[in-house]
């Protein structure tokens, strides 16, 4: 008994000195690591004529070599520029960081990536790296300047091989999460992809993606992780926001818009690169839990619809997407290799590139090679290795590569690939084989002749008014009217202004242009209520401080109002005929909602502004919903994950939109067949 208590007493202090003795190591290595890219640090390039050619000389050796040449083919510049480049340059090629932007205090070039990965010098300099995400959401030109500073560092170095910046989507209503979603800061504000979907116009689609190309390009992003091609077949999964929908046919049309709009016809100096997510489909997921964490590994086909999460994969796939992103999961049953689809080679060699015909960038999803500060059961983050977990971090890597990846997204470690091509454990044509086609885009994107941006550009372009303007109209439209009731012979909306209202989530400040604001519901004409989707917050709680961070942002669990809040609703709906609008970041289960407003109304991201204006009239609801609402928990339950429109008796099914106009339904938006 004592010696268990002795034990007891002791682990925490032996934990505590481990724990100092790994990060006081890793930050020697880390600094050792710094000063050695110091020393590699070379000119910059100059910019030369030679018999009419001007070009920049990366190299710096005075000469116009192939790759350096603006009038050379594509294949030629590739194969010119792997035959100058290092083992160590050709793997630094297949990794991409994430990176935080702050300023620095001191130092010659002003800026610093603040991330867990290491500084901007030590990656792009003593790593070889030239790939990175941009997490944080600076203004347009501190964003500018930054990627503008990283790319002289890159200019520097031995070959001066570029960056490819990237980014998570940047112009919704609001970031869901970090490393899913970034505030617009500057950009243009747009309603989620849900919300695109439910306006349902391929030709706006487009539009965004135009627009958003424009935005990007001018900060000196170059390639988006996204559109989400999954199909939001599970109306509980954290991530159904960021979706087109559950049917596949809209979601492949919204999908292949989008696409076109970012990259153009094909890809060039104004695109920014497409990567659709998360192959071979991330909706199904048991629960509603996300692959994210340990408990949602495994993904679900009840209804065998594995290929019906594959056609808008396909859509984009035929319309160009310069990158495909894997999910974490294990796509249970599909396979002889139960492991997540980033380390899986039926899925990635065989199904997509064998079969399907995808030629472009495989991007693994973030951190699935390597954890952080990993100590038995606690971690700061543990690596997304689904079936894997345990194996060293040079396996995992050469296990991503030879499945078919070619950009290991989130990791660092490019000394641990170098070793296992050293020890004959995967090969340098392999290698190769990704560098040829993330160089490709490099080329594509004109990023050899010029990786710069002009910062007055960026200023005036990201946010510009067209552009907010057209984000506002996608806000207005994507309304949709889900009730309308009938109130002294005609219906409640759009509402009269002069109105006393009581409210709940406006800002009174705006409905004040709108009515007289009064303090209590009995003085109220109407009650104006302002709702989210109802999410159960996960009490659960690991080792690990990173999955402690995510569990706190995602949106999962039961989707219906619960106790005090359900009883708070359905008071105030007793006292006064209420408007309510509720933001569908799920498939909300609100039947006591829909019984007792009288007007309700759901959005997809927007202004108090832009809904109150819905709402008095100015602007008219034109969305119909791109999932059914399911009509109780029970009916969540008991639907398969994969199958889309599957719940019993739906509250609202898929394609429901009343107008202000008539009092109907407008169904002439129906399920395409899933089989």
């Amino acid at each position: 008994m004592k010696r268990a208590i002795l034990l007891i007493a002791v682990l925490p202090g032996l934990f505590l000195l481990a724990a100092g003795w790994v990060i006081g190591g890793h930050f020697i290595w880390a600094n050792n690591q710094k000063q050695a890219a110091e020393k590699r640090l070379g000119p910059e390039a100059p910019v030369l004529s030679i018999e009419g050619t001007t070009f920049r000389d990366l190299n710096k050796n005075g000469v116009l070599d192939v790759y350096e040449d603006p009038q050379a083919d594509f294949d030629a510049r590739i194969e010119d520029l792997l035959g100058q480049m290092t083992i160590e340059e050709k793997a630094g090629l297949l990794f991409q960081v994430a990176t935080l932007t702050f300023k620095e205090a001191g130092g010659d070039n002003g800026w610093f990536i603040n991330t867990f990965m290491g500084e901007a010098r030590t990656n792009i300099l003593g790593r070889d790296i030239r790939a990175m995400s941009v997490l944080s959401a600076p203004s347009p030109e501190d964003l500018a300047s930054f990627t503008n500073e990283a790319q002289k560092l890159a200019e520097r170095s031995r070959l001066g091989i570029p960056i490819t910046f990237s980014s998570d989507p940047r112009h919704a209503f609001s970031d869901k999460a970090m490393a899913m979603s970034v505030a617009s800061s500057g950009f243009s504000v747009w309603p989620e992809p849900l919300g695109l979907a439910a306006i349902g116009d391929e030709a706006l689609a487009e539009e965004f993606g135009r627009i958003a190309a424009a935005e990007y390009r001018a900060v000196g992003l170059h390639f988006a992780l996204h559109p989400m091609a999954d199909l939001a077949t599970e109306p509980r999964w954290s991530r159904v926001f960021g979706t087109f929908g559950e049917d596949a046919d809209l979601s492949s049309r919204m999908t292949t818009a989008y696409i076109r709009g970012l990259q153009g016809t094909t890809i060039g100096p104004k695109s920014v690169v497409a990567t659709a997510k998360h192959f071979p489909g991330g909706g199904p997921v048991p629960d509603g839990l996300d692959t994210h964490f340990s408990e949602g590994k495994f993904q679900a086909y009840p209804a065998d619809m594995f290929d019906y999460h594959l056609r808008p994969f396909q859509a984009a796939i035929d319309e160009g997407v310069g990158a495909i992103m894997p999910t974490y999961g294990i796509v249970t049953g599909q396979t002889d290799q139960d492991v997540g689809a980033n380390f899986n080679s039926q899925i990635l060699n065989d199904l997509l590139r064998d079969e399907l015909g995808f030629e472009g960038v495989v991007l693994t999803d973030y951190g699935i090679t390597a954890g952080i500060m990993e100590f038995g059961p606690f971690a700061f983050f543990r690596a997304r290795s689904w079936g894997l977990e345990g194996k060293p971090q040079g396996e995992l890597i050469v296990r991503a590569i030879k499945a078919g990846a070619d950009l290991i997204g989130g990791d660092y470690r490019v000394d641990k690939l170098i070793r296992e091509i050293e020890r004959g454990r995967i090969s340098e044509a392999r290698i190769d084989e990704s560098a040829r086609r993330i160089l490709l885009q490099k080329f594509q994107l004109g990023l050899f002749e010029n990786p710069y941006v002009d910062i007055e550009s960026a200023n005036r372009l990201a946010g510009a008014a067209a552009f907010m303007n057209a984000g506002l109209r996608a806000q207005a439209d994507a309304h949709i009217l889900l009730k309308n009731d009938n109130l002294n012979g005609q219906p409640i909306l759009p509402l009269e202004q002069g109105l006393r209202l009581f409210m709940e989530g406006f800002d009174p400040n705006i409905a004040a242009q709108f009515g007289n604001i009064v303090e209590t519901p009995v003085e109220a004409d109407v009650i104006l209520l302002k709702l989210s989707t109802p999410f159960e917050p996960d009490t659960g709680r690991s080792l690990t401080l990173v999955d402690n961070f995510f569990r706190g942002m995602m949106e999962q669990g039961d989707l219906d109002f619960k106790d005090e809040t359900l009883e708070r609703i359905t008071t105030l709906m007793s006292q006064k005929p209420t408007v309510a609008t509720i933001t569908l970041t799920r498939g909300a289960v609100i039947p006591e909602l829909a019984q007792g407003s009288a007007g309700l109304l759901a959005n997809f991201g927007a202004s108090d502004q832009v809904t109150l204006d819905i709402i008095f009239g100015r602007s008219e609801p034109l969305g119909k919903l791109p999932l059914e609402l399911p009509r109780s928990m029970s009916a969540v339950v008991a639907q398969a994950e994969d199958a889309p429109y599957d719940s019993d008796d739906p509250l609202f099914p898929f394609g429901f939109g009343l107008r202000y106009e008539a009092e109907r339904s407008d169904t002439t938006r129906s399920p395409t067949d899933p089989n």
